[in-house]
């Protein structure tokens, strides 16, 4: 999504991703060399791919609702893992 503010990145990315649970978004929204660090959080696209495929089976009613999107939106930019 270029040219789009970071907000709306994210909440566009979370609406596609976890709430309609559409992974292909990912191939366009993520990055192929994407690393993911700290934690168990994935380290690459395939297990981030599987994450939230996981997620989807584990939680089928999981929605990310649109003010909880702005709030993380806001930690992520203050926390410096843009």
């Amino acid at each position: 999504m270029p040219g789009a503010d970071l907000g709306a990145f994210v909440r566009a990315y979370l609406q596609r991703v976890v709430n309609e649970r559409d992974v292909t978004a990912m191939d366009t929204m993520v990055r192929p060399d994407y690393r993911g660090s700290g934690g168990d959080w994935p380290a690459d696209i395939a297990s981030l791919r599987e994450f939230y495929q996981g997620q989807a089976r584990l939680r089928p009613d999981c929605v990310v609702d649109r003010k909880i999107a702005e709030i993380r939106v806001i930690s992520v930019v203050d926390g410096g893992t843009t």
